[in-house]
């Protein structure tokens, strides 16, 4: 390669990265061997078209544009633009072979670096390395000038630049603060403004001829500060190719004041929060602060002169050894480790120790000093660190962060099981792996609204997706990170799945539906008894609308006799003696008319305290088909008593005189056959009076349904039958009368089944059973057993079913006749409510 036909300047020998962007390719391509042998600094890549160079300028470092105007889809103009949005001050030439005033000044007012009209010939390639070289060498010279300054302006020293004239034409902060100005204040003044004017002949006659001969000057001036106090300076002058004078100055008062100085610093040592300690090179102790000494817990006295190791283990004093050793064969002026130190007493100290080698005035080492930190709160917020990011890979719920561009940087263990990825396939991808488009909408809005207003948690809800396609609801808490700077560095958050609970809100709705279409009434009330929910069959029992109940109290509704039953069936179940209370009372209307009403209570805690569920029956038809059916059961029951007495007198006298008869011929076969159908009649008296009974109104008691079938197995003539009893429920019933109904399907069982029957009495769904394995029931008379007055044997009465279905009925069980498992006959009770298992 040809060498380089221009003047060596400001960019020496480095490279200048030239990217040429034409749509005529050969001739991009005859170019840039051009330019490159023009100027051999010039490295020239070319693209076709202005997003080629756009992407090429993203991947890669680029010194200089040169492109040519007409080009598809963008122009050179276009493209321009389009550079000047990332890169405002990198060098651009438009090189075009259609130019014209017009597209030299859109170009100028784009801010193109320079324009050049291709031409004939190659000298124009010479012209266009000179132009690309200048524009580099002036954005560089700038940097450098920048960097000089940023240089200038951060030193502690303080820096100005005087031109010929005398005239600050630069100061820095540092300079300006040393005389009490700002920078401002002194530019364009006089250096005579902080000078003395017993000095100012001094400077002119030995300072500045001093620096005019041998180009610099040192030594030692006064300074004037604007509140006109003055300070001893320690001054260099130095003169620039240009002709300035470049100043450092440093506040001379620093030697005068260095030992007390020394002093201060011995006393900031002692009082420094961190152990201070130095060691002699073979390792014996020479100094110590007091934070050394509280430190290993010995005194002064016994750590100086004493090796290192009264307070470290091998294996530390080896780390040590090795650092220092590392300290004398490498530029490395300090280094840093953790060590443990071992105190006099109590459990060993981790520390953080920074090392700096001590030398003497011919730079051969005398020693080391060391800075040793405690570093236990730090070990424990490790610790405590790593508790916390085992929480989050143990965590239930889906953690991770977003880089600000959505990509992940952390995942816990419960997203990568949820998801399907493994975790190194989720890292570094876009959250869109498992989040459709709308929930990135919404995450990213909820971020700016956070970013906005200075909130911390936004709360959104989203639909993730697996690796399998498999789509599940998440309800997502996320916060901005912000980095040192308060700048935007990306987004943490939590995604709960929220599958369940979505099915329990369907579920809930489904519930609720089917509340608002039931035609019992249903209300809630909180604690303090105010409705906090009622369903319209309840407002319309009521003659109101909804919201006329909702933070009512019932004390309002009710009567107080109403008040006191719903509180005793509380009472109840608030001790755990039934889970659901049944109570009848009247339901008190707008109008003030009175409904009689079944009403059903629970109580269960709910999110804002205890709450009480009321189902309300309006029960005025089966109140009415009580009431009928107590004035029927009375006047039979008013009948049949008045039978019974009218027909046991003349039994009785029949009775007294069988007796006499049978006294005097025992053997009579025909007072025997008498006396039997005597006794069938009292018989049947007395069951047409318990059927009679059955209907009366019932009392209820708690009853353990297998002690009373043990009680009444003790009052039935059994033989050699057997029983079993497979239940321990309890339920509500009329002891009595619910006696009276086991003893009459006992007595039943043993009378058709035999004396070697076994009876059985177990639970089933919603009720009990009591079968045995006789010959049970033929399928087409089981509808029949029920009837009074039917019976399959001669002796029966008839009754005993009757009066079994009778009871059943008045507790509001239904009662039916089928098969037993081993063949015999099964009287299953169904609707019986049991308080508890």
């Amino acid at each position: 390669m040809a060498s380089s036909s221009l003047p060596p300047d400001a960019t020496g020998s480095e490279e200048i990265r030239v990217l040429h962007v034409d749509d005529d390719e050969a001739f991009a391509e005859t170019a840039a061997t051009f330019l490159e042998r023009a100027d051999d600094r010039l490295a020239v890549a070319t693209r076709p078209d202005a997003e080629g160079g756009l992407a090429h300028l993203r991947d890669n470092e680029v010194d200089c544009i040169v492109s040519d105007h007409d080009m598809p889809k963008k122009d050179g103009i276009e493209f321009l633009e389009a550079v000047r949005k990332r890169r405002p001050e990198l060098p651009f030439v438009l090189y075009t072979g259609k130019g014209s005033e017009a597209v030299a000044s859109e170009a100028i007012s784009a801010g193109v670096t320079d324009y050049l009209q291709k031409e004939t010939g190659t000298d124009q390639y010479e012209l266009l390395a000179n132009k690309i070289h200048n524009a580099v060498t002036r954005i560089r010279a700038e940097d450098a000038r920048k960097r000089h300054l940023e240089a200038i302006e951060t030193a502690q020293e303080g820096i100005s630049i005087l031109n010929r004239d005398g005239e600050f034409v630069y100061v820095n902060r540092a300079y300006a603060e040393l005389y009490g100005y700002a920078p401002e204040e002194m530019l364009g003044e006089h250096w005579s403004m902080i000078s003395p004017d017993d000095e100012t002949d001094f400077v002119r006659g030995t300072v500045i001829p001093t620096v005019e001969e041998t180009g610099r000057w040192q030594g030692e001036t006064t300074g004037v500060r604007s509140d006109g106090s003055t300070f001893p300076e320690l001054h260099t002058v130095s003169l620039t190719e240009s002709g300035d004078l470049v100043c450092t100055v440093r506040d001379g008062t620093e030697r005068a004041e260095r030992e007390s100085e020394l002093e201060r610093y011995e006393g900031v040592l002692e009082a420094a929060g961190d152990a201070v300690y130095a060691l002699d090179l073979d390792g014996n102790h020479t100094m110590v602060n007091d934070r050394y000494v509280e430190l290993t817990g010995y005194s002064r006295e016994a750590l100086l002169g004493e090796h290192v190791s009264m307070v470290l283990d091998e294996d530390d004093l080896e780390t040590g050894r090795e650092t220092v050793r590392r300290l004398l064969t490498t530029e490395a002026t300090s280094a840093q480790y953790e060590e443990t130190l071992r105190p006099a007493a109590g459990e060993p100290i981790p520390t953080e120790v920074r090392i700096t080698l001590l030398e003497d005035d011919d730079g051969r080492a005398r020693g080391s000093t060391g800075v040793i930190r405690d570093i236990s709160e730090r070990k424990e917020r490790e610790r405590e660190l790593q508790r916390y990011r085992t929480v989050v890979q143990a965590a239930g719920d889906a953690i991770y962060a977003l880089d600000p561009e959505g990509r992940f940087t952390m995942v816990n263990e419960w997203l990568t099981e949820r998801t399907g990825y493994s975790r190194e396939e989720m890292l570094g991808e876009h959250a869109s792996i498992i989040l459709d488009e709308a929930a990135i909408e919404r995450g990213e809005a909820a971020i700016r609204e956070l970013l906005s207003s200075g909130k911390r948690v936004a709360q959104f809800e989203a639909t993730n997706r697996t690796a399998d396609g498999e789509t599940f609801p998440t309800e997502i808490r996320t916060a901005p990170l912000l980095d040192d700077d308060g700048a935007f560095a990306g987004t943490v958050g939590i995604s709960r799945d929220v599958s369940e609970r979505t099915e329990r809100e369907r579920e809930l709705e489904r519930y609720e539906t089917i509340f608002e279409e039931l035609n019992d009434g249903v209300y809630v009330l909180d604690d303090a008894g105010r409705f906090v929910y009622v369903n319209e069959s309840y407002a319309s029992m009521k003659g109101v609308d909804r919201e006329t109940l909702i933070g009512s109290t019932v004390e309002e509704w009710a009567d107080e006799q109403a008040i006191a039953r719903a509180r005793r069936t509380r009472e109840r179940i608030q001790a755990g003696d039934i889970d659901v209370g049944v109570v009848e009372t009247d339901l008190r209307t707008a109008d003030g008319d009175a409904v009689p009403i079944e009403l059903r209570l629970i109580e269960r805690e709910g999110d804002d305290g205890l709450e009480r569920i009321g189902v309300v029956r309006d029960i005025t038809e089966r109140t009415q088909r009580e009431r009928e059916r107590e004035r029927q059961t009375e006047r039979l029951e008013t009948f049949a008593s008045a039978v019974s007495h009218d027909l046991r007198n003349p039994l009785n006298v029949v009775q007294g005189s069988l007796e006499l008869a049978r006294s005097s011929h025992p053997e009579d076969p025909d007072l025997e056959r008498a006396g039997h159908s005597l006794q069938r009649a009292f018989e049947l008296i007395e069951s047409l009076l318990a059927l009679a009974r059955a209907d009366r109104e019932t009392t209820t008691d708690t009853v353990e349904l297998a002690a009373l079938v043990e009680d009444c197995w003790t009052n039935v003539e059994t033989g050699s039958a057997a029983f079993v009893v497979d239940t321990d429920r309890t339920l509500q019933a009329d002891r009595s009368r619910f006696k009276q109904l086991i003893e009459n399907l006992l007595r039943n069982a043993i009378e058709h089944g035999g004396d070697d029957v076994t009876v059985t009495v177990g639970e089933l769904d919603g009720g009990f059973f009591i079968a045995d394995d006789g010959p049970g029931i033929p399928e087409e008379r089981r509808g029949q057993v029920f009837d009074a007055g039917y019976s399959e044997h001669e002796s029966g009465t008839g009754f005993g079913l009757s009066i079994v279905q009778r009871i059943a009925e008045a507790h509001d069980w239904a009662v039916r006749a089928t098969e037993s498992d081993e063949g015999g006959a099964r009287i299953e009770f169904t609707g019986v409510e049991f308080l508890w298992a």
